[in-house]
């Protein structure tokens, strides 16, 4: 059972089910790897990125980094280029 978390992503239009979901700077990944749900990850990331950027700017200091949490049971993330 997968706990309720915050900001889920809506996969209703994907036949293979995943969750996304954000929390602070906090990444969780619950589902299969494929093309879409990388795509929908490398959007929350690429958020998270934007925002530790915007922190740089207005505190001058390094924003906090990254933390991503994947249980899958099955794909791999070295098939999809996350850049």
């Amino acid at each position: 059972m997968i706990p309720p978390i915050i900001s889920p992503t809506s996969n209703e239009d994907y036949a293979t089910p995943f969750k996304i979901s954000v929390e602070r700077n906090n990444i969780y990944f619950y589902g299969e790897i494929n093309t879409q749900s990388c795509e929908e990850l490398k959007r929350k990331i690429s958020d998270l990125d934007f925002n530790a950027k915007l922190y740089e700017i207005q505190y001058n200091e390094k924003g906090p980094p990254i933390n991503l949490h994947i249980q899958s049971t099955s794909g791999s993330l070295m098939d999809f280029s996350i850049h």
